[in-house]
């Protein structure tokens, strides 16, 4: 193909971005074996929303090379870090965040909090950059290891006035900015977290432009 393009005085590309072979359950998806994924049957399982497929293939699949799809690994990458890791850490912080009347204010500390990801965007850019989608992915979901870990080590629920609203801030931040790592890759899942935590630009956040 680029070749027809050079002869054609076609500019050719400046790279080819060449996806590995999908295996199911071990083995090369075949009719005759009876294990051909059908995307459908995971959109079922899901009301329609694609958001779980994508974070599964971008996650355990690095652009590039072959990868697997199984039934076990999906559900337990779904249960284990979609709602566990992040889902559960949103939950445990928004029930916080009502009992101090449903909002707090992060610009107090804001370069604090830009500190905090700082390293982490770096890398997510470099990976992005490079298409390495799956190490991208691991650094929002590292983030939510962190506010977890913070939720467990800080225990905000046992503190009171400022110290309590400092903590809660920091564990916000962090899922503001994993939203806006998954963005690419969950657009419905990072939206609605956007919701959830009340970010003005969340209503727009699939915007086409």
């Amino acid at each position: 193909w680029p070749s027809m393009l050079k002869a054609a005085g076609v500019r050719i590309p400046d790279q080819l971005l060449i996806h590995g072979f999908l295996t199911s359950e071990g083995d090369k998806m075949s009719k005759s074996l009876g294990n051909v994924v059908q995307p459908n049957d995971v959109l079922e399982k899901f009301a329609g929303n694609p958001d779980p497929i994508r974070f599964f293939l971008s996650h355990e699949i690095p652009v590039g090379n072959d990868g697997d799809f199984a039934w076990d690994r999906f559900q337990e990458l779904y249960v284990g870090v979609l709602s566990n890791k992040i889902g559960n850490l949103l939950n445990r912080m928004l029930v916080l965040l009502q009992k101090e009347g449903g909002a707090v204010d992060v610009s107090r500390d804001e370069k604090e909090w830009q500190e905090l990801v700082a390293d982490s965007w770096e890398k997510y850019k470099k990976y992005m950059e490079t298409f390495d989608v799956s190490n991208a992915v691991s650094e929002a979901v590292a983030l939510a290891v962190s506010g977890n870990v913070e939720m467990e080590n800080k225990k905000p629920w046992t503190l009171e006035g400022e110290e309590k609203i400092h903590v809660l801030c920091g564990i916000a931040e962090r899922l503001r900015h994993i939203s806006l790592m998954l963005l690419p890759i969950m657009p419905d899942t990072a939206k609605r977290m956007s919701q959830q935590l009340g970010v003005s630009y969340a209503d727009s956040m699939t915007d086409k432009d």
